[in-house]
């Protein structure tokens, strides 16, 4: 090959060849050392309903079922949403059904080899009638059996003598059930209320509680997810975009109060005969309590898959 001088190695003319760099292995391509092991390989993958390129990444959202394909191995930021519950309704004017709990939440960067992964999007949960429990939202998953990556789907909201049921984050008591909700999945979201009078407490957010009846029974907010800018949440319609934030898994508001549904697409309660907000589909978010109007639908989830260009 040549001798090796100053840690470079030449040809019997004297032409460059190699050289050690800090330890690193280049090659002399005529004009500049490049790295000897040559770019690394960038993941590729496709699928979803939308399919976005903002800033140096692409952005793959799923709002419906379908199929992930990654054609090229490496890591990827990843968003999983579940389907928020449904809010319920009292059975009179003088109680109230708690909001339904957001969507499980689940952000992380994951590793992924190249396959087909499938996914399937958790909706929410539906309308509640004649005094029902809210009904609870399903689950939003990646992948095939123990390997698949789970968000679990919000609990419903109580009727007015039952407490909230668990899930990604749990619903809110009803009125005469004062000290009882569901338990939420550790690191998906958080408790509903359950300190209620004559007014229904608010369904857990991926963020914070939902409000309890003295506090106006809001739904707890949802979180801002750092890596879904405002014009990806606008052009799949997912999240909820409050300023220059993405919101997504609010609470819904309980029955009774007329209060606001947490960040994140969760439904705003209904103190009349006047069925609860429904919650944003592709939010998570929780749906709304009332008294006698009926209890608001749960917001269906999403998954987004982020990698670099």
């Amino acid at each position: 090959m040549g001798d090796l001088r100053f840690n470079e190695w030449q040809d019997a003319d004297g032409n460059k060849i190699l050289r050690s760099n800090a330890g690193n292995l280049e090659v002399w391509d005529g004009a500049a050392w490049i790295s000897a092991a040559g770019p690394l390989e960038k993941p590729v993958a496709s699928g979803g309903d939308f399919s976005i390129d903002e800033g140096g990444y692409r952005y793959l959202v799923f709002t419906t079922s379908g199929d992930l394909t990654v054609s090229t191995g490496g890591s990827f930021d990843l968003l999983l949403v579940a389907g928020g519950g449904g809010g319920s309704e009292g059975d009179s004017n003088n109680v109230a059904g708690g909001g339904g709990g957001a969507g499980g939440l689940v952000e992380r960067v994951v590793t992924l080899d190249a396959a087909t992964y499938p996914v399937v999007i958790g909706a929410g949960g539906g309308e509640a009638n004649w005094s029902s429990q809210g009904q609870g939202g399903g689950a939003t998953y990646m992948g095939n059996d123990t390997d698949a990556i789970y968000a679990f789907g919000g609990g419903g909201g109580g009727r007015h003598n039952s407490g909230g049921s668990g899930g990604g984050s749990s619903g809110g008591s009803g009125t005469t059930n004062r000290n009882t909700t569901g338990t939420p999945i550790f690191g998906q979201g958080f408790t509903g209320g359950a300190q209620s009078t004559n007014t229904a407490c608010g369904g857990g957010g991926a963020g914070e509680a939902g409000g309890n009846a003295n506090a106006g029974a809001p739904g707890g907010d949802g979180r801002i997810v750092s890596f879904v800018n405002t014009n990806v949440a606008n052009t799949a319609s997912v999240g909820e975009i409050v300023g220059s934030d993405v919101y997504f898994a609010g609470g819904g508001a309980g029955g009774g109060a007329n209060a606001n549904g947490g960040l994140g697409g969760g439904g705003r309660g209904q103190s009349s005969n006047t069925r609860g907000g429904a919650a944003v589909d592709g939010t998570g978010g929780g749906g709304g309590g009332s008294r006698s109007g009926g209890g608001g639908a749960g917001g269906d989830g999403c998954l987004i898959v982020r990698f670099e260009l």
